[in-house]
């Protein structure tokens, strides 16, 4: 898609090897003449566009497939239970470059609109979906690899001759928009289906952590030649279209967190020493100097990322303010290391690819008092602030 409307994207005519289809039924979408028009036409997104496509009707997949086309003369439909026929289906109709849904009873009204929304002749299915109804209307199934040699060129996508004669595709061995122009936003969690007809679509599509851009640095960077490249989120758990438009702006400004993007969590684990540098009685931390510190955190992160699922980072929580039992100078029951004294670990830290937590013990003042005084070192990249309230007394205690 170029971002500037629609565009026609032809059928492949490999696909009929892939597939073994002939379509040796009449296309009600083309009639009978032997001159066909564009065979798939594919939505426009404006530049800059960002859109939520959410599942309206309770179908995800139908709802992508008349936002990403608007118009298809095929397209695939499948068992929504059937794990195969979805892997089936979605390879099939991405390598065709037409929509693919996924029907069951509670999709079934939203799936057959979408399918006569888009003017749908031919469904190719997967598993066993009931379309008795749609094949009363005229509208030609048939099962994945099914096919009559001889009966015209067989192509999902409906450039064969709908009489079955030796009809030819207009635009076989082109593919519009293959250069991606449109960012499509999923996660592992997203319907498999709505995923396909975006990529069958010429769609660019990202895999995210989250339900939200800022959880990686990917939509950032795919951003970064272009920003009005057209973004679109798959699923209403990512937000309204102002909420997303929001986030896309915010992953791309200021620094990232360690492992990318500009969210803490999802995406990411933090393995850490705790204490306080020099004293060894507070925690691992302090059990040995700088240097040391920062190599036994990595080896130690280093043995959990085997087992993550995410990316692991090395991280220093380092207790900046530790609550004691004598009141002190300022009566508060706390004692503050100086910043002077925490910055060369901070640093460090930093240099070496490692998270750091300031940690607070405030004792009788309050945690805001104590954070802004650590805001030298709370403004820089990839240092946060963890609150201990245990340690926030009472005025009487």
């Amino acid at each position: 898609m170029n971002g500037r409307g629609p565009a026609e994207r032809p059928a492949t005519r490999s696909i009929a090897a892939l597939l073994s289809i002939a379509l040796a039924t009449t296309c009600v979408a083309c009639g009978s003449s032997s001159t066909y028009g564009p065979t798939v036409q594919t939505a426009g997104f404006g530049s800059g566009a960002r859109a939520v496509v959410d599942s309206d009707g309770g179908s995800l997949s139908a709802a992508a497939a008349t936002r990403f086309f608007t118009h298809s003369a095929a397209a695939v439909v499948a068992d929504a239970h059937d794990p195969t026929a979805v892997r089936s289906a979605t390879a099939a109709a991405t390598t065709a470059h037409i929509p693919v849904l996924l029907l069951d009873e509670p999709t079934r009204t939203a799936v057959e609109l979408a399918l006569a929304h888009l003017g749908v002749a031919v469904v190719y299915t997967a598993g066993h979906p009931d379309l008795s109804d749609l094949q009363a209307t005229g509208v030609a199934v048939q099962p994945l690899g099914s096919g009559t040699a001889g009966s015209g060129t067989a192509d999902p996508a409906g450039g064969a001759d709908p009489a079955g004669g030796a009809g030819t595709t207009a635009y076989a061995g082109t593919t519009a928009d293959a250069d991606g122009n449109v960012i499509a936003l999923a996660t592992d969690q997203t319907d498999p289906a709505a995923v396909a007809t975006a990529r069958a679509a010429g769609a660019q599509v990202l895999t995210l952590a989250a339900p939200d851009p800022r959880s990686s640095s990917a939509t950032a960077d795919a951003l970064h030649a272009d920003a009005d490249r057209p973004v679109v989120a798959l699923g209403d758990e990512f937000g309204s279209a102002a909420d997303l438009r929001r986030r896309i702006d915010a992953s791309g400004h200021g620094p990232q967190v360690i492992g990318g993007g500009a969210l803490m969590f999802p995406g990411r684990r933090f393995v850490a020493l705790y204490g306080a540098p020099g004293t060894p009685a507070l925690g691992v931390l302090g059990q040995q100097d700088l240097p040391a510190a920062i190599a036994r955190v990595k080896a130690l992160a280093a043995q959990y990322a085997p087992l993550s699922t995410v990316p692991v980072v090395p991280a220093f929580e380092i207790i900046a303010s530790v609550a004691s039992a004598a009141p002190g100078p300022d009566d508060q029951y706390s004692s503050m290391t100086p910043v002077a004294q925490l910055l060369p670990w901070v640093e460090a830290a930093n240099s070496a690819g490692l998270y750091v937590t300031l940690d607070l013990q405030p004792g009788r003042t309050d945690f805001l008092t104590q954070a802004k005084a650590y805001q030298q070192l709370l403004e820089m990249p990839n240092v946060g602030l963890a609150l201990d309230p245990e340690w926030r007394l009472k005025p009487d205690q």
